[in-house]
């Protein structure tokens, strides 16, 4: 009975660990998404190219890795479903906080810039440090790779 609980207690981390990794793939390919069509706040067409890198194209790596282990292991569609499930639920977590850090750091950049009139540039917060948030005095503030 001992080793049928360290078993189950080790297939619990590594599930924890895979989850995990996902939700971080997620979260830094949103952030790219997000911060590669040069938005500041949460615009239509940054939220959609978000979700396209930080949902969309992890979801079609997952797939076939998915459909590889159901024919490895033979598994039942059952437990294949739930695989694919929290899956997709890890990866919409890893959107969500994402959004929430990206907003984050813009809200910080305009604190910054109220009741300035002077040129700002500063680089995003990791992990999109290659683009940069520029406030320019009367136009407001950008964003730009």
């Amino acid at each position: 009975m001992l080793y049928c609980g360290i078993m189950s207690a080790k297939k619990s981390i590594y599930l924890f660990l895979l989850y995990g990794c996902i939700a971080f793939i997620s979260f830094h390919q949103y952030g790219v998404g997000r911060t590669f069509v040069e938005a500041v706040g949460l615009t239509a067409k940054g939220f959609t190219a978000g979700l396209l890198f930080g949902f969309g194209v992890p979801l079609l790596i997952l797939l076939p890795l998915i459909a590889l282990l159901k024919y490895l292991y033979t598994w039942d569609w059952r437990k294949t479903k739930r695989l694919l499930a929290v899956s997709c639920v890890f990866l919409c977590a890893g959107c969500v906080i994402a959004e929430i850090y990206v907003s984050h750091d813009e809200s910080q950049f305009l604190q910054l810039t109220t009741d300035t009139h002077t040129l700002i540039s500063r680089d995003r917060a990791w992990p999109n440090q290659s683009s940069s948030l520029v406030y320019i005095p009367n136009q407001g503030a950008h964003a730009t790779d």
